[in-house]
């Protein structure tokens, strides 16, 4: 599949994104691979996927491994996803 273009600030290499969630007893971060092959509906649909299995603690190990770069403007004690 080819890649679509990219941004002109996306980093050159970068094929995954990382992103917080809050769960009980701290934070998870995991990790969206393969973006560089995906629109933004597809990258929202993944993530939401990944949320949901983070809060239910299903996540596996390579969900949790490998990650690029990370973007956050999170502020103070604001994860982007959480129960609450």
């Amino acid at each position: 599949m080819p890649t679509r273009p990219r941004p002109p600030w996306w980093p050159p290499g970068a094929r995954t994104l990382v992103f917080v969630v809050a769960v009980d007893g701290g934070l998870l971060v995991p990790v969206l691979h393969g973006i560089d092959r995906l629109s933004v509906a597809e990258i929202a649909q993944r993530r939401s996927e990944l949320v949901g299995r983070a809060l239910q603690g299903k996540l596996r190990r390579d969900e949790l491994e490998g990650a690029t770069f990370s973007v956050s403007n999170l502020g103070p004690n604001v994860p982007i996803a959480s129960r609450r």
